[in-house]
């Protein structure tokens, strides 16, 4: 059975206003170009990049492994995790590239609820090596935006930690 968690639809509503701000921004800087003003236009740009990276992330619970999809990472952010798969590019939808990070149950540690106004879940769990073997050594997190049922997501996986 998969289990598929997507990302909460408060994004939506962050990225309506983030273009909003971008516009009303972008309409001051037409007036009148400040730094002020063009420090906050790239800001902008860099919340709305941000919270549609978000709104494409799913979490899939497989049987024996989480897969959790991103859309296609910002060339300057670090890797998503240890174990990456890129999905083929369709000829017709270039923007549908995806990355694919997949988490055995047996590589996690422990999970972790942070923030205060949008909740996130951060994942630590055990990179693999070359050889398939876990490597004990190092911890490696991933973090995940707001999902739907977060809740029910984090007792799915604290039920396989505790295992």
């Amino acid at each position: 059975m998969i289990e598929e968690f997507r990302v909460h639809p408060l994004y939506y509503l962050l990225v309506a206003f983030s273009v909003l701000l971008l516009l009303l921004l972008g309409r001051a800087l037409w007036e009148m170009v400040t730094t002020g003003v063009l420090l906050f236009f790239g800001i902008a740009i860099v919340a709305i990049l941000w919270f549609l990276s978000a709104l494409g992330t799913r979490v899939h619970l497989l049987p024996t492994e989480m897969a959790i999809q991103m859309p296609m990472r910002f060339p300057l952010l670090p890797p998503l995790c240890t174990q990456l798969r890129t999905s083929p590019v369709n000829a017709t939808e270039v923007f549908d590239r995806r990355t694919t990070c997949t988490i055995d149950y047996r590589q996690l540690y422990s999970i972790d609820e942070s923030g205060r106004f949008l909740t996130v879940l951060t994942i630590l769990y055990y990179p693999k090596e070359q050889d398939g073997l876990l490597d004990l050594t190092q911890i490696a997190t991933i973090t995940l935006p707001l999902m739907r049922n977060q809740q029910t997501l984090r007792q799915r996986l604290a039920a396989v930690i505790a295992q």
